[in-house]
């Protein structure tokens, strides 16, 4: 309770409310709901944005975020609203309407122009000198004095809701971990880390146990990208910690698929922090936590994260150089993806049916260092060609710079065998390609690991074609590239 007052002290000191209209005083001041969202306007192009859930909810909306249509459905008593990310077309209680403007996402949350919401709610809106906004109901007197700056104010007739923090418990922490997922979702890992970190800070494995394993699964995940582009071993390893906490929670009888999920996780840290320490023993733990997750039973839907998982397994056990282990795990990874396939169809479902070849690209690629036929590496350039149909470099743009760089790995090991009197070339435009994408300020990691493999094919270039001195130059180019990213932490990586 000591930490709650001194925040409410703090907010008081910095944002007063006086609520005074022709026949009230500010005696008549009221608050009767906590808000634990910070309301905060955004001006995008000219136009003014509001947070919608925390504005919705305060009105006595019901709001559920569909994330796979990145759609907002907001319900009160027999009115429904829909609306879409980036869509100036909105369902108003089933009508169609044109919006001046299109929601947006903004920092990882949803916001809606503030004109929507006087519009088609009902409310209208006030604003003052300081650049405060107040959403009120219609009977709301406007003679209102803000001590503050460019806060939200959402007023009834008899009083003000203030946007008050609260300090999180196990009944408003769904509400965070919901704003921490989103964020994570639209890739602002720093901002969601902290959301999920509340959590855990405020709340106990014994009081809240499902959304404590919630908020450590969801910052192990976020630990587990940053881990992919920068601080590897130290990111890894928090995640690495996190997942075991959260597991320690889950059970396959009670949470089965978030068990099989944070399971497989764990195998994915291990082996991502076995390339950055170079130990063989990360790797059998990373198979070992992919064999429990296995175990765990899983309906059809999850046919395809098998498939997955045992490709991960293959890979796995090709880098500890178990050969047949590794062919008997991609070859039923291959035939689950070839399965798949011919039951998925592109038009009604096109990103799975782009994910079902991007993981057969994959699965052939590494085929192809086991049986050494070319026609595993036409068959992975096929479906990774196949891919990009979908996975542009608008729309996916990592998948895409990861396609890319896979096809410069396959044609560089056709140039190392003599395959193709174009290899090397070839092999070099595709890693060209992903660096497009994996730039030194945002994907260090994925940038010295490309400029690395370029410089390697330099120097067998250096030793194999006529003009060695410029190959050798360029080989050094790259190194140099490379070098100005690998540490202690992460020169695994690169090897």
């Amino acid at each position: 309770m000591l930490k709650f007052y001194a925040i409410l002290l703090t907010l008081c000191l910095v944002f007063m409310v006086q609520f005074i209209n022709s026949s009230a005083s500010s005696s008549n001041l009221k608050t009767d709901k906590s808000i634990n969202i910070e309301l905060n306007k955004k001006v995008v192009e000219g136009t003014v944005y509001v947070p919608a859930k925390e504005v919705f909810e305060s009105l006595g909306w019901e709001v559920a975020w569909v994330s796979k249509d990145k759609m907002l459905i907001a319900v009160k008593g027999n009115k429904k609203n829909i609306l879409k990310i980036d869509s100036k077309e909105a369902i108003i209680n089933g009508e169609n309407v044109e919006l001046n403007n299109a929601a947006r996402i903004i920092d990882g949350k949803f916001y809606i122009p503030v004109d929507f919401v006087a519009q088609q709610f009902g409310e209208k809106v006030i604003w003052d000198k300081n650049g405060n906004i107040i959403i009120a109901s219609p009977d709301f007197g406007s003679n209102v004095i803000i001590n503050g700056q460019g806060n939200i104010i959402i007023a009834k007739a008899k009083g003000i809701i203030l946007d008050i923090f609260e300090p999180i418990n196990s009944d408003t922490a769904y509400d965070l971990l919901s704003t921490a997922d989103i964020l994570l979702e639209n890739n602002n890992i720093p901002e969601a880390i902290e959301k999920y970190k509340k959590v855990l800070e405020n709340i106990s494995k014994e009081e809240s146990p499902t959304a404590y394993a919630h908020a450590a699964k969801g910052m192990g995940n976020a630990y587990s990208i940053l881990a992919q582009i920068k601080d590897s071993k130290t990111n890894i390893e928090r995640a690495i910690s996190l997942y075991e906490d959260a597991i320690s929670v889950y059970s396959a009888e009670n949470n089965p698929i978030d068990y099989f999920i944070t399971l497989n996780n764990l195998g994915s840290a291990y082996k991502i922090l076995a390339e950055t320490t170079g130990r063989n023993n990360d790797l059998l733990k990373a198979i070992n936590y992919y064999k429990k997750s296995l175990a765990v039973e899983y309906t059809e839907g999850y046919a395809l994260d098998y498939a997955f998982i045992k490709y991960n397994m293959g890979s796995a056990y090709l880098k500890l150089k178990h050969k047949n282990l590794a062919m008997e795990c991609l070859t039923e990874a291959k035939d689950i993806y070839e399965s798949y396939l011919e039951k998925c169809d592109f038009d009604n479902d096109s990103y799975t049916w782009s994910s079902i070849q991007y993981g057969l690209g994959n699965t052939y690629k590494l085929l192809s260092k086991l049986m050494l036929k070319k026609g595993y590496v036409e068959r992975a350039m096929a479906a990774y060609n196949e891919t990009l149909k979908i996975r542009s470099i608008e729309s996916y743009p990592f998948d895409y710079a990861d396609i890319h760089r896979s096809m410069g790995e396959l044609y560089s090991d056709m140039a190392k065998r003599g395959i193709g009197k174009d290899s090397f070339e070839k092999a070099l435009e595709e890693y060209k390609e992903s660096l497009n994408i994996y730039s030194l300020e945002k994907y260090p990691i994925h940038y010295a690991k490309v400029n690395y493999d370029m410089g390697d094919l330099y120097m067998l270039a250096s030793y194999t074609q006529e003009d060695e001195l410029s190959n050798f130059i360029k080989a050094n180019r790259a190194f140099r590239e490379a070098m100005k990213v690998i540490n202690k932490n992460e020169i695994q990586v690169i090897k």
